[in-house]
């Protein structure tokens, strides 16, 4: 398993019992095990996943759970990243758990600077036992990636990506020059047929988790540059009607896949109205990868 050629990791969800109150692990290893099936990467304990909402004890039983399934796809974990403390205890307990590359975005609400940020990856580049992609979420933490960090940081043996979730296209020219050989990964859905001719390599996405198998053909399509439509546009920004992961959740729910689509405080899935965009958006996924696999099977 090579995460250095895995262009599609799915940032999982993390399904609830109904009130809340636990992690329903039964779902949650059903859905680890459609994404092995597809064959995609998977991110436990990312935004996605709601890290914030879970307490220490539980992410830890999520990394022992995520690693007890012996998958066959590479796994990658989320890390703190606003106490320096916190993510150096962290790394030290996934030390040896198996993961094959860590997720580390820009520190949260403290806003740091060039040096601020050079100096907290180093840090964690030199106590990572598996190899690290940045990522980029202004809109999450507060402050950009500053590229600075990718030259400074480029020959570091840990350093391996970037994932780049800014909402535009302009940061991808910047870290490609910073870093020319880090691999650059689109983390918003809707725009990986636009950031792959400007060298994304792949997607971290949201809603593989509904759409496992079409969200890889989806992905390989753009890589190959096929994709033409907006479809997958449509379709991905009809998943972020409100803050993510409310309406993944409420559509995996909504098709069986988790029992639940609960989400802890300080989201709601009362946020999302109606589920008729989500399910709108699932029938256009299910049809654009219906006439795929016919096209694939007439040629």
């Amino acid at each position: 398993m090579d995460a250095r050629k895995t262009w599609l990791w799915t940032a999982m969800v993390t399904p609830f019992t109904a009130d809340g109150s636990a992690v329903d692990y039964a779902s949650f290893g059903k859905i680890l095990k459609m994404q092995e099936a597809a064959g995609n990467g998977i991110l436990i304990l990312g935004s996605t996943g709601e890290s914030l909402s879970l307490s220490e004890e539980e992410k830890q039983e999520i990394v022992r759970y995520t690693f007890s399934l012996g998958l066959k796809v590479p796994v990658m974990v989320g890390t703190p990243n606003a106490n320096m403390a916190q993510t150096l205890a962290w790394l030290d307990f996934c030390r040896g758990k198996g993961a094959h590359a860590y997720l580390a975005a820009t520190p949260l609400y403290t806003k740091p600077a060039a040096q601020g940020q050079i100096g907290w990856f180093r840090k964690l580049f030199d106590a990572a036992d598996a190899q690290v992609m940045l990522y980029n979420v202004p809109g999450r933490t507060g402050a950009a990636l500053n590229p600075a960090v990718l030259s400074d940081l480029r020959a570091h043996k840990n350093f391996w990506a970037v994932k780049e979730s800014s909402g535009g296209l302009d940061a991808y020219a910047s870290f490609a020059d910073a870093a020319p050989d880090a691999a650059l990964y689109c983390g918003d859905d809707n725009m990986l047929a636009s950031a792959t001719p400007l060298g994304a390599c792949g997607l971290v996405s949201v809603v593989g988790n509904a759409w496992p198998e079409a969200c890889r053909a989806y992905v390989e399509a753009c890589r190959a540059g096929r994709y033409r439509g907006q479809i997958w546009w449509n379709a991905s920004k009809a998943m972020f009607t409100t803050t993510s992961p409310v309406p993944v959740k409420a559509l995996m729910h909504d098709l069986g896949m988790i029992a639940s689509g609960a989400v802890r405080l300080p989201l709601s899935r009362n946020d999302l109205a109606s589920l008729d965009q989500v399910r709108a958006a699932h029938q256009a996924v299910a049809q654009w990868h219906g006439a795929l696999a016919s096209e694939s099977v007439a040629a």
